[in-house]
């Protein structure tokens, strides 16, 4: 998919009704080493959403960068 420029990053996966922003604090240090995970319980969710597409993408704030931002590429989650 196409992306739009964003503080010096590509943003993929649009924000806006219907999306979520989660904060997390990365562990590591250095370029390239820093990682978090997030989890979601599912577990209350009916059969209703077998095939329901999530899409999702990392944003990274690094002060020391001229506080731009890192980001992931987009990834795909399709709930069965």
């Amino acid at each position: 998919p196409a992306g739009i420029a964003f503080q010096g990053s590509t943003l993929y996966v649009p924000y806006g009704p219907g999306s979520r922003l989660d904060r997390a604090i990365l562990q590591g240090s250095g370029p390239g080493n820093g990682f978090a995970s997030i989890h979601y319980d599912l577990s209350h969710l009916s059969g209703a959403v077998i095939g329901t597409r999530l899409y999702f993408q990392w944003l990274v704030y690094d002060p020391t960068s001229q506080g731009r931002l890192a980001a992931s590429k987009p990834a795909l989650a399709l709930l069965f």
